[in-house]
């Protein structure tokens, strides 16, 4: 039997893409109020309406999350209606390619700024909140296989690395308070942001199998259920640790 987050409130930025939706799908099925976030409404709000989710346990905010003082709101709307975060999981993530000599500034520091910076921002208002409240909790960010390094990527590489160094001082900093913080690292998954279903070439994506043992790309639900599991109870004596979901890649 799965583990149950019944009256738990799980906070999932980056709601609205594909490891996300699948994340919120299999969360509220385990019982979980969800508290959404993503730059966009619209996006949100057709998740809540295909999850069927009911008003009760479940909302959605749009945020930038580059901007500190949406975060604080966004937090601030979590305890207002909700009494707070139980669960967080830092999912929002963008991704641009270029070589390394010729990489934007400006995408640099966009890449850094939500994928490393606003999981920072987050976990620092999350663990305000844990630290207050004296109750645990757990969180989980989301890093990918490529922190190990890869080419054209350089600022989401780094960003990843980042996320990965993040939750482990996280996890030391906040033991103490029975807060658990782990990080998932998806391998190739089939969502927009690998473009694997509708941009990439069949030639690319035949290339890129052999490196992957199970010769297949992972789905989103396999992501999200792993993440679960860290958020849960089984998970209890787990923290600091990077889980690594990728159907074997880089063994």
């Amino acid at each position: 039997m799965s583990a149950s987050f019944n009256g738990k409130t799980v906070l999932l930025t980056g709601a609205a893409g594909g490891i996300g939706r699948a994340t919120a799908q299999v969360l509220y099925e385990r019982g979980a109020t969800l508290l959404l976030t993503d730059v966009s409404a619209e996006p949100l709000q057709a998740l809540l309406t295909d999850l069927g989710a009911s008003p009760e346990r479940s909302g959605a905010q749009a945020a930038d999350l580059t901007d500190p003082k949406q975060i604080e709101a966004l937090f601030a709307w979590a305890k207002s209606i909700y009494g707070g975060v139980d669960h967080l999981v830092n999912n929002a993530g963008i991704v641009t390619a270029a070589p390394l000599a010729t990489f934007p500034d400006a995408d640099w520091d966009r890449v850094i700024a939500i994928n490393l910076t606003a999981a920072y921002r987050c976990t620092q208002a999350y663990a305000r909140d844990r630290i207050a409240r004296q109750t645990g909790g757990a969180l989980v960010n989301i890093a990918s296989m490529s922190y190990k390094g890869m080419t054209r990527q350089v600022a989401y590489v780094a960003s990843k690395g980042g996320v990965v160094s993040l939750t482990k001082a996280s996890a030391m900093e906040l033991a103490r308070y029975g807060v658990r913080a782990n990080a998932v690292a998806p391998g190739m998954t089939e969502t927009n942001m690998t473009a694997v279903k509708e941009n990439e070439p069949d030639k690319l994506r035949e290339s890129m199998l052999p490196a992957i043992p199970m010769r297949r790309y992972g789905e989103p639900r396999e992501i999200a259920t792993s993440i679960a599991f860290l958020l849960s109870e089984d998970a209890s004596y787990i923290t600091g640790e990077v889980l690594h979901v990728a159907g074997g890649a880089r063994l």
